[in-house]
């Protein structure tokens, strides 16, 4: 259910079916308008619409938002607020049902955060659920159930509740963790180390010690975590096996537990290269002479010791671009050089 930080600072969560949860970075403040509000501590103006204007009714302020002009407003009706003035025949049974958040496992957390609230979005929800599909499905109280178990859990609360109709199953050999970690779940987490807020989520997670592998789409030892790598310039990353080892400048990397182990050595990067090279982040294309005209095809980059812009390749040295010389049935002829072909000079 997580999802760490984006470069922009946007955590979004997300259950996969009806509850989602976005969390800005403070550098955010004011500075965001849409369905989730504007984000300025003030709750009286969240259904602020594009135009400008607020509005009172939250599936008014949701078609205002609509993307797509095509699409059909939704109607009022669908969306009220106590779905039980309207599936009678369903309140005591909701009442009946969301009653548990009062008892077994949440009684846990009753002290600590009032379930009253969450009680009456249950019995709404079930009564929609009646309503929706004139019987009703079973598990319409899970939404409920989860979002006041969530809140547990953020306050140090984490409860045992999943049964019955609640159940998930968790494949692939993850298993079930109603306060799990949402950080370095993933070999390429560990392996590049990015920024994220830990915090308690539920969901299903790999067992302690081991990580999810997406090469293979299963859970491994962390000690057999691949290593990935990119360079300053390239769009992807390469992945390196366990025990794989590769230069930095000058320091030798071992691929161990999913990361880069690397020697600390001051690299001197004019010590590096040689005949005229510099050192480069990125070397898409190594240019000589013999293929300046020759169009660059934009592969992972690496990096390594290149000819600095301006110049090429000829033999083992770099040399200015207009001294190179041209290339005819593999001879090499200097520049202004006039040759004769059949009966036409060059």
């Amino acid at each position: 259910m997580a999802s760490p930080f984006t470069r922009i600072g946007v955590d979004i969560l997300w259950d996969g079916i009806s509850r989602a949860y976005v969390r800005l970075d403070p550098s955010w403040h004011g500075n965001v308008i849409g369905l989730y509000g504007n984000f300025n501590n003030n709750p009286e103006d969240d259904f602020l619409t594009s135009s400008g204007d607020i509005e009172i009714s939250s599936t008014r302020f949701a078609n205002r938002w609509k993307t797509d002009g095509e699409c059909a407003d939704v109607d009022e009706a669908q969306t009220r607020s106590n779905a039980c003035q309207y599936a009678i025949d369903f309140e005591l049974y909701a009442q009946a049902i969301c009653s548990k958040l009062w008892k077994g496992a949440f009684t846990k957390c009753n002290t600590h955060l009032d379930p009253r609230e969450y009680i009456a979005q249950c019995e709404h929800d079930i009564c929609q659920c009646a309503l929706r599909y004139e019987v009703y499905p079973g598990n319409c109280e899970c939404t409920a159930f989860a979002s006041y178990a969530r809140e547990c859990a953020l306050s140090g609360y984490p409860l045992d509740w999943r049964v019955d109709s609640c159940t998930v199953s968790c494949s692939s050999g993850k298993i079930w963790y109603e306060c799990g970690p949402n950080c370095r779940q993933t070999c390429r987490d560990i392996s590049n180390n990015r920024e994220c807020v830990e915090e308690c989520v539920e969901g299903c997670n790999c067992p302690v010690g081991t990580a999810w592998d997406e090469e293979i789409s299963q859970c491994v030892a962390i000690s057999d975590c691949p290593c990935y790598y990119k360079s300053a310039s390239s769009m992807t990353s390469l992945m390196y096996a366990p025990g794989t080892t590769r230069m930095d400048k000058c320091n030798h990397c071992v691929c161990q537990n999913g990361q880069w182990d690397c020697e600390t050595n001051i690299c001197d990067e004019t010590a590096l290269c040689t005949k005229g090279k510099v050192w480069s982040a990125c070397i898409n294309c190594e240019r000589t002479c013999a293929t300046l005209s020759v169009p660059c095809v934009q592969l992972d980059c690496v990096e390594g010791c290149v000819c600095p812009e301006g110049t090429a390749l000829e033999g083992d040295e770099c040399v200015d671009i207009n001294k190179c010389p041209c290339y005819h049935q593999g001879n090499a002829y200097p520049k202004n050089k006039i040759i004769k072909v059949d009966c036409n000079y060059w």
